[in-house]
């Protein structure tokens, strides 16, 4: 008897913790890169909730001035170095 086959798309609604739970160690590792790489999983976006409101607004600060390296003059890159010398930086 031949057979016949067809291609169809299909939309299942899958609950995220079940397809997280489906995973292995590779799947997670995989998935983790991919965020990175699309930009959904920076350090700007995750939150330690251990952390005050002044630090988390630190971090923010210290983050927002290493992704903007490229463009820090070489005076503001004087203040950045005397700041860390005086915390106790190399």
């Amino acid at each position: 008897m031949p057979r016949f086959y067809e291609q169809v798309e299909v939309d299942i609604d899958i609950d995220i913790d079940d397809f997280l739970k489906e995973c292995d160690t590779d799947d997670i590792k995989e998935l983790i890169e991919s965020l990175r790489e699309d930009g959904y999983l920076t350090s700007d976006n995750m939150t330690d909730s251990n952390v005050s409101y002044m630090e988390e607004k630190h971090q923010i600060y210290c983050n927002h001035l290493r992704s903007s390296y490229l463009n820090i003059d070489n005076e503001d890159m004087d203040i950045i170095e005397k700041l860390a010398k005086k915390y106790g930086a190399y």
